[in-house]
């Protein structure tokens, strides 16, 4: 990951290098992502969310309450692989703009582009892999051609390749994921400091939804 290591690093700060006594862990003891995302998103664990098959959240996430905040005047913006960050943010509820899965993410959209007609489009072509999980690169391409337009005060994104990888056991597949999910944020970042709405005004935080420790299962390499 040589933006991270050889940018963020550099320029920022980097957290939960247990060796080191920066040790991160989460309140809740399931080690799955709903659980983690909720208590990520919220600060608080939340004994209800036990499974990845949670309905609707109940709780009101950060980015919820950020969207009602008059300087921010609902622009939050939610890019992500896995459909079921919907359940995640409770979007009948909090009704912010979602877009996940393999759910076309300009559907609906007036403003057509030639290029939103292709990401539709390969997103209603494309056979899933993951199943409800779409490719990283897929939602990379949402989410920069969406930016030129709505320009979100706050953005999350999620990526998850590296887990659906080692889910499959695929390490190899794994590391090529990571790689290309570094290249993303590099590029993101690049995109952000040509932007003056964003450039030098913005902080970037990179982090995962769960941790694992060393022999706690392939799937502890999971990078949303």
């Amino acid at each position: 990951m040589p933006f991270i290591w050889g940018t963020m690093a550099k320029r920022g700060q980097i957290f939960g290098n247990a060796s080191l006594g920066s040790s991160m862990r989460v309140s809740n003891a399931k080690r799955l992502s709903y659980p983690g995302y909720n208590e990520l998103f919220t600060g608080v664990a939340d004994p209800r969310i036990d499974s990845n098959e949670h309905a609707a959240n109940e709780n009101v996430t950060v980015l919820e309450w950020l969207a009602a905040q008059p300087s921010i005047d609902k622009r939050v913006q939610v890019f992500a692989t896995w459909e079921t960050f919907f359940r995640i943010f409770n979007v009948e509820r909090s009704h912010l703009d979602v877009r996940a899965g393999w759910n076309a993410p300009f559907q609906g959209d007036p403003n057509r582009t030639p290029a939103k007609d292709v990401i539709d489009a390969l997103h209603a072509t494309t056979t899933p892999m993951f199943g409800g999980n779409t490719l990283d690169a897929f939602t990379m391409m949402s989410l920069k051609e969406s930016l030129k337009e709505k320009k979100p005060r706050v953005l999350m994104v999620g990526l998850g390749e590296t887990d659906e990888w080692m889910h499959a056991g695929r390490y190899d597949m794994a590391l090529e994921a990571m790689h290309r999910a570094d290249a993303a944020i590099a590029e993101l970042w690049e995109a952000l400091q040509a932007m003056p709405e964003y450039r030098d005004t913005t902080a970037l935080l990179v982090t995962t939804d769960h941790g694992r420790g060393i022999g706690c299962g392939a799937s502890g390499v999971g990078f949303r």
